[in-house]
């Protein structure tokens, strides 16, 4: 049957309304709560990214259906009766400002090769566009001894940003915003602006042995390290 369509089907909807009628548009499906509590816990991770929190935790009670995800960032202002606005208002928040007392938030360019355990070397880029495969690579501690970790949340934190390049020794360079920071030899950060002629990165040495897997170390101070890994078929160092 034709139906007809004209300026009087058209509605102007309360936000409220709008929610209710189109729930599935801000929290995904109604079914489930995993949409919200990636979306929260998007905002704890904004917090850590930027240096405002080092602990996140995220609670999970299936029996009563209640989720949480808790850090120890900054949090949502208190004055002005900010907590309700932000609560009951669409598109309001601080992320849409163009200043660096909200986010100021480090990152590469997407060019960027990251080393994984599967031997591999992948671009940032190949990670945000492909969010569902498992991504490991590694970590160095302060004291400069390597560890595995899985790489959480790949995403897109801006593209207007402004990039500095850092040339390294090995004829190799970097891509980052200013803020990003580097760790050194010395188990010291330092932020990519900061950076000078002869200052020492934290380094990471690689080779491949006679039965064609990868061995690390991070410096002279460690020896080669290896651990077999079946499943991706590389050596990965073993940090107790």
């Amino acid at each position: 049957m034709k139906q007809d369509y004209s300026s009087k089907d058209i509605r102007v909807l309360e936000e409220i309304e709008h929610i209710r009628l189109n729930s599935g548009m801000y929290i995904g499906s109604t079914n489930n709560p995993v949409h919200l509590i990636e979306e929260v816990l998007d905002n704890a991770l904004d917090e850590a990214l930027a240096g405002y929190a080092n602990i996140i935790a995220v609670l999970i009670n299936t029996k009563e259906n209640k989720f949480a995800v808790l850090d120890n960032g900054r949090g949502i202002p208190i004055s002005n009766n900010t907590p309700v606005i932000i609560s009951s208002k669409l598109f309001s928040g601080a992320k849409f400002q163009d200043k660096k007392t909200v986010y100021e938030i480090s990152c590469l360019r997407g060019n960027t090769k990251i080393f994984l355990l599967n031997g591999k070397e992948i671009t940032i880029k190949e990670m945000v566009d492909n969010p569902n495969n498992e991504y490991w690579g590694l970590s160095s501690t302060t004291d400069g001894q390597w560890k595995a970790n899985k790489f959480l949340n790949p995403r897109v934190t801006g593209k207007t940003k402004k990039f500095i390049r850092v040339y390294l020794d090995n004829d190799l360079s970097v891509d980052c915003t200013e803020n990003h920071l580097f760790l050194l030899r010395n188990g010291s950060y330092k932020k990519a602006a900061d950076l000078i002629e002869n200052d020492s990165l934290m380094p990471l040495y690689k080779k491949t042995d006679s039965n064609k897997y990868t061995q690390i170390r991070s410096n002279n101070t460690y020896p080669y390290l290896r651990n077999l890994n079946f499943k991706n078929r590389v050596f990965i160092p073993l940090i107790k």
